[in-house]
């Protein structure tokens, strides 16, 4: 996979978690792979093995062969069922993207996106946060 490949993954990726509403944390355990690993493939930092491709597909409910058609260029036709928070986020998204929308809603989905967002670094550094707590106790 090329670093052009790789960057566009990622942005898919995290979009992807975001919308589902899941941390990092969360996402990186639903994998079965390290935090690091999870941060480096949004990042598109790391070229990473098929099989942590498919372990990323089945935590992001995406049909497998989804990364592969994405790296090719294609449409995130094969993302499968979202929960009902991803279909506010993804209207979200649309609203603060739509330049016929008004500045002011604009901003506000823009803003609601960044509270999102926040909410889900925080829920991760809590997480990272507890972590040595459990391996002491």
């Amino acid at each position: 996979m090329t670093p052009d490949q790789r960057t566009l993954i990622g942005e898919h990726v995290r979009k992807r978690r975001i919308s589902l509403g899941v941390s990092v944390a969360q996402a990186a355990r639903d994998a079965g792979i390290g935090r690091s690993t999870w941060i480096a493939i949004e990042a598109g930092s790391r070229d990473t093995e098929d099989h942590t491709l498919g372990r990323v597909e089945s935590a992001l409910r995406w049909t497998p062969g989804t990364i592969d058609g994405l790296a090719g260029g294609g449409p995130d036709a094969g993302a499968g069922p979202e929960t009902a928070g991803g279909d506010w986020v993804a209207r979200l998204i649309a609203i603060r993207d739509n330049p016929r929308r008004s500045a002011h809603l604009r901003a506000m989905a823009a803003a609601h996106l960044a509270q999102l967002e926040a909410l889900l670094a925080a829920a991760d550094a809590e997480d990272a946060q507890r972590a040595p707590d459990e391996r002491a106790g």
